[in-house]
């Protein structure tokens, strides 16, 4: 008997199966993917469990908040590439051995990033860019654009997987033009600096 006081979550995982086939549908085949947000624990729902479902259904890629909770996916079997939101600086080792991919996203970060590539001989690591079109957490700003590229572009050590931002309000009707802004914004940001990198990474 479950006490009163207790919420139990429930996830249907044939449920999970058909509402990703449904969103698939709905999706260009050719030029569209499906990122997968598993942080928290699957916000709660069990991250391993929702993962390698996903993984068999074909899901291009995963996100999780931190490296350690990218680690743990990788640790129980998951192949599918990986996304670290947030890393931090003392997670750059767990990113690099568990083959995980940085979302950059300040200078501190980028700098330290690749400053621990060119102490590690690595090169050519999969990373992310993060551009902040009005969220105003983190990102690149508009001014930012071309000191960012230059240091990635000298440095040679990573190769950008995508450029993304963050809408502020998507699911509210009332702010429409205020997402309809960021998206012009961030197709400004994201052209002057596909222009300079010399190839186009996913969008």
């Amino acid at each position: 008997m479950i006490s009163p006081n207790k919420t139990v979550l429930e996830i249907n995982l044939r449920s999970l199966e058909k509402n990703f086939f449904q969103i698939k549908s709905l999706l260009s085949k050719k030029t569209t993917k499906i990122m997968a947000v598993v942080k928290a624990n699957g916000y709660g729902g069990d991250a391993i469990i929702i993962a390698k479902k996903l993984e068999k259904l074909g899901i291009d890629y995963f996100a999780v908040a931190y490296a350690s909770e990218g680690k743990i996916l990788r640790m129980s079997g998951i192949k599918t590439p990986i996304l670290v939101l947030i890393p931090q600086i003392e997670s750059f080792e767990v990113i690099i051995r568990y083959n995980l991919e940085p979302s950059l996203y300040s200078f501190s970060i980028l700098n330290a990033f690749l400053k621990y590539l060119n102490h590690y001989c690595k090169t050519e690591y999969p990373a992310h860019i993060k551009l902040n079109t009005g969220l105003n957490r983190v990102g690149f700003s508009s001014k930012d654009l071309n000191s960012m590229i230059n240091k990635i572009l000298s440095s040679e050590k990573v190769v950008i997987k995508s450029i993304y931002s963050h809408l502020a309000a998507s699911e509210e009707s009332n702010e429409i033009s205020f997402s309809n802004k960021q998206i012009d914004q961030f197709e400004i940001m994201q052209s002057k600096l596909v222009s300079k990198l010399g190839y186009k990474p996913m969008l």
